[in-house]
Parts: structure tokens; sequence; C-alpha cells
């Protein structure tokens, strides 16, 4: 797609930046790096990955999970052509891990894009996107969700990057967030999609019409349940699963998680407001 010029870059850039204070992410901007003090997951999130030697074979130590050294110089004489041309292990991880994600290999996808350094010249920055979307396939919400963030975050101060991918990282966040029942958080995702201009009618009807949305669909719950499995200790998803159990009248479960989560967290606002739900359908105003 081509790019809509200087002016399309700078509204995106202020969406990003006000997606990320909304996130609780503090940005220091440089025109050299950005320094991130904690992510939007909870978690610091290194800027720049380990470094990978630019050219040469890569040797067994180097190699993603995985990926035997049989496979990586196929794949690297697959990128050559034929033609003499010696591709950086980065093209190689990268073509390796859409490889694997073509084969439903998810995990081992993942560790693909995860040996390409940010600042890998063409493809740091989507290799963030396209390991935060194989650990969404994995099942692996806070990994995908962290890893969507810093997509955007590099996104906003990274020239080349493609609108279809900036769309593609608003779209598996707006699905995240709805699926953990953090709705304002969401919103503001549908807010960045509708200034760009280029969201379809759904993404219109729910940024005009909140109300239009229904958050508690027996589908949601189960894509809830699924991501809980993999990642038990989330606090969000053990919310997100305690408000459902409410929502389908089982009010002990619910009850239980709810507290467990609060105490936790006592200042989670989410859990709060789950167990006053709670209260209210056991008519318990004590």
């Amino acid at each position: 797609m081509v790019r809509t010029g200087r002016r399309w870059q700078l509204a995106f850039g202020a969406v990003v930046l006000l997606l990320l204070v909304v996130a609780g992410v503090v940005i220091f901007w440089h025109p050299w790096r950005v320094a991130v003090p904690g992510s939007p997951a909870g978690q610091d999130v290194p800027v720049t990955r380990s470094a990978i030697p630019a050219s040469g074979e890569a040797s067994r130590g180097n190699l993603p999970a995985g990926i035997t050294q049989q496979q990586y110089d196929e794949s690297a004489r697959s990128l050559g052509g034929g033609g003499g041309r010696e591709p950086a292990p980065a093209e190689v991880f990268y073509h390796l891990g859409m490889t694997r994600m073509g084969l439903k290999q998810f995990a081992s996808a993942a560790a693909c894009f995860a040996a390409i350094p940010d600042d890998a010249p063409g493809i740091g920055t989507v290799a963030r996107l396209r390991e935060g979307r194989a650990w969404l396939e994995a099942w692996n919400a806070p990994r995908a969700e962290r890893l969507l963030w810093k997509f955007l975050q590099l996104a906003g101060s990274s020239h080349g990057v493609r609108d279809n991918d900036v769309l593609e990282a608003f779209d598996l966040l707006r699905y995240l967030l709805g699926v953990q029942l953090r709705l304002e958080r969401q919103r503001e995702i549908l807010k960045a999609i509708h200034v760009t201009g280029k969201g379809d009618t759904i993404d219109t009807m729910l940024y005009c019409f909140p109300n239009l949305l229904r958050w508690d669909s027996s589908q949601a719950i189960a894509w809830a349940e699924d991501f809980l499995k993999r990642s038990p200790e989330d606090q969000a998803l053990r919310v997100a699963v305690g408000r459902f159990r409410i929502r389908q009248g089982r009010l002990d479960e619910g009850e239980s998680m709810l507290e467990k989560c609060c105490r936790a967290d006592p200042d989670d606002l989410s859990a709060l407001a789950g167990l006053l739900a709670c209260h209210y359908e056991r008519d318990d105003w004590e």
C-alpha cells in the first residue's frame, strides 16, 4: 500500500503516542532511541534484541529453538536463489518463521521471529508483529499483547511500515482486549482505527455504537477460557473468566476467582466491578 504522506505519519504517530500513554507506558522520544520503563502488560520489554551476526553461517548456539542447522542452510539457499547471494541471518530467520506459521508450528515460528533484532533492516519492526501473531495463534495472550504494543511503538518511529501491518496490530489488540473484557482500552483501539479512516463498517459501528457489542457470547467465553489454560496466572484473563462466570450464573465459582484476583491486586477495578456484580446478583447489599 502506498503511504499517504507526511500528514499520515504525523497523525499515526500521535495516535500511537495516545495509545501508549493510555496503556501506562512512559515514552521518551529521542532521535536515536526510545526508552520504555515498562510495557502495558506490566513487564519490561527490551527495545533492541540481542545482536545476530549480519552475515555468515549461524552457529548452532544462535539458532532458534526447534530449528536445525540443516533447516537453516536450506532456507538460506532458498533465499539466495542460486546466485551466490548470502542472506543475512535475520532474513533467514524471518523466512523460517513464516514457513513455520504456514505449518502451524507457532512456538517455533515465534522463536524464529524473536531471533531478529528490532533494528534489522526492513524486517526488524515487522518481526515484532509476526512474533506477536505467532504467540496469539499459540494462545499466549500476555506475550502476544506485549509484542503487539512493542510493534506499534517501533512503528511510530520507523519509516516504511505498511499501513496494513499497523491495522493488523490494531485488529489483533482489539480482539485480545475484548476477550479480556478490557473494553475501555479496546475502545481506544477502535478510536485509533477510526482516526486512520481505514476501518471497515464493523469497526465504525462498534466505535460509534459500543452498546452493539455483545461481550458475553459463548464464543468470547470459550476464547477467554482457552487463553487462561495457557496463561493461568495472568491477572486480566483470570478477571475476565471470573466475570464471565458471574454472567453465566455460576456465582460461587466467579466470586471465588474474583476474590483471589482482588487479593492479588487490590487496585484492580475490573475485578472489584465483577465482585459488585456478583453481590448484586445475590441481592447482597451488605
